[in-house]
C-alpha cells in the first residue's frame, strides 16, 4: 500500500480540497457519477462537470476536458475505464493538480489516488 492508500492520507486530502473536477460526470442520475457529483455539491464542495458530451450537469457547465477548465482543481474524480487514467493525466498540462482520484468501475479493488509529479 502506497501513502496514496492510507485512509489517514485520503481524509486529509478530502477535507482540504474544495473543487472537484469529475471526468465522465454523467447527466444520469442513475449513474454513480451523477450521485458523486451530488453529494459533493450538497456537501460544499465546488464540483466542475468533464464530459464532452454533455453541456450542463447539476446545474454547471460542463467541460469537454481538464484542459478547458479555467479554474484550479484541487481533486480530480475520474469516472472512466482505468486503462484512460494515464492519458488523462498526460493530457492535462496547463494545470497543477495535487492529486488524481480514480474511481474503479470494473472490479472492487478500492480507491487509488495518483499523484501527478510536474518538473
Amino acid at each position: 500500500m502506497n501513502e496514496f492508500q492510507d485512509r489517514r492520507t485520503i481524509r486529509q486530502i478530502v477535507l482540504n480540497a474544495r473543487t472537484v473536477a469529475i471526468v465522465g460526470l454523467s447527466a444520469s442520475e442513475l449513474r454513480a457519477s451523477n450521485f458523486v457529483g451530488y453529494y459533493l455539491q450538497r456537501h460544499g464542495y465546488r464540483v466542475i462537470p468533464v464530459n464532452p458530451n454533455e453541456e450542463r450537469i447539476l446545474g454547471q457547465q460542463v467541460y469537454p476536458s481538464l484542459r478547458d477548465v479555467p479554474e484550479h482543481i484541487d481533486v480530480v474524480d475520474v469516472f472512466r475505464d482505468p486503462a484512460a487514467v494515464p492519458d488523462i493525466a498526460r493530457k492535462k498540462k496547463k494545470k497543477i493538480l495535487k492529486e488524481m482520484e480514480m474511481e474503479k468501475t470494473k472490479k472492487k479493488l478500492g480507491l487509488e489516488l495518483f499523484t501527478i509529479k510536474h518538473t
